[in-house]
């Protein structure tokens, strides 16, 4: 009875491939498709947290792709529907991990909604919520590989974001621990590889290491030359490399596949500019400089996404008027 009302994702290889349609679909920013194949998950197995999680990392992936923040409302009720139904199935199977790695999974996504809208104390505190439910998925099942994705992850950024005090004993720095972590879920995963390769992107450039984070950018480029994401991968990579050059190639493709999509709220084609801009001053290009900084100006976005940049902005403002000083103009 309960394998019917909670089937596995991975013992039932029919769910199992559903998914792994899904998971391809929202990588290549079919949003809405991807959507309708993890919905009818939930009208298949309307106990199961398993569409209702999924729906939440297509949702939530298509809202960091367009910097948009407005369904929120309509991802908090998918993250409750699948925190709530997956304690349903903890209790019904305490001893299988998959219900305590669904429930980090929401717990997780939580979390990355408030780093990357709210505050990263409050995503701590959620993100330690969706730790110890991954934690809990390992201990049950060491070769439960899917599970490092999140474990990994929280380990690495809650590190990352309390360096300031990793020198006290009570604090450790499991940085590196967080990214070997995700590392193994990107060798090893079933259901998260290319979820885990992505997120290693972002910590090895956090972490120094730039162009280990560009080569797993470009070969998922490679991949899924649909997806915005990698080519976000590749422009943040190669500017931390100071591969200037590249860095302005790639941001400019970037920002002209967003406008031919339509620019939105205009935040991401002003972070291509502002990219670019320093990118150019650093090579020495003052005149491409000053071309993208006031390409940035020309934008008019809402008041909520000018405070967001307001710290890039302020800072480019400041590079175009020395750069006109500069110019003697």
């Amino acid at each position: 009875m309960d394998a019917e009302r909670f089937p596995s994702m991975y013992a039932d290889s029919g769910l199992k491939h559903t998914i792994l349609t899904g998971i391809d679909l929202t990588i290549r920013e079919k949003y809405a498709s991807a959507d309708s194949v993890f919905a009818a998950i939930s009208d298949q197995h309307p106990f199961s947290p398993i569409g209702p999680l999924f729906r939440a990392a297509a949702l939530q992936t298509k809202m960091i792709d367009r910097e948009d923040d407005r369904p929120w409302p309509q991802l908090k009720v998918m993250i409750d529907e699948a925190i709530q139904k997956s304690e349903n199935w903890k209790n019904a199977e305490p001893g299988n991990p998959e219900p305590y790695f669904i429930q980090g999974g929401a717990y997780g996504y939580w979390a990355v909604h408030e780093s990357h809208w709210g505050s990263w104390f409050a995503a701590l505190k959620t993100g330690l919520k969706a730790a110890n439910r991954f934690k809990h998925a390992v201990e049950l099942d060491p070769t439960f590989i899917d599970a490092y994705l999140g474990l990994g992850s929280y380990q690495y950024w809650k590190s990352a974001k309390t360096t300031f005090i990793n020198w006290l004993p009570i604090v450790s720095d499991d940085r590196e621990k967080g990214i070997n972590n995700l590392q193994r879920a990107v060798d090893k995963g079933t259901l998260v590889q290319q979820t885990a390769a992505t997120a290693l992107i972002w910590t090895l450039i956090d972490f120094g290491l730039p162009a280990k984070a560009l080569a797993i950018a470009q070969r998922l480029h490679e991949e899924y030359p649909e997806s915005k994401v990698f080519l976000w991968g590749m422009g943040l990579s190669s500017f931390a490399a100071y591969r200037w050059t590249e860095c302005i190639e790639v941001f400019d493709t970037l920002e002209a596949r967003i406008i031919l999509e339509g620019p939105g709220n205009y935040f991401n084609v002003i972070e291509c500019a502002c990219y670019k801009a320093e990118a150019a001053y650093n090579a020495g290009d003052y005149d491409r400089c000053r071309a993208e900084c006031r390409r940035a100006f020309e934008y008019l976005p809402s008041r909520e996404i000018e405070e967001r940049l307001q710290d890039k902005l302020s800072a480019l403002e400041k590079r175009y008027h020395d750069l006109e000083k500069r110019a003697g103009k």
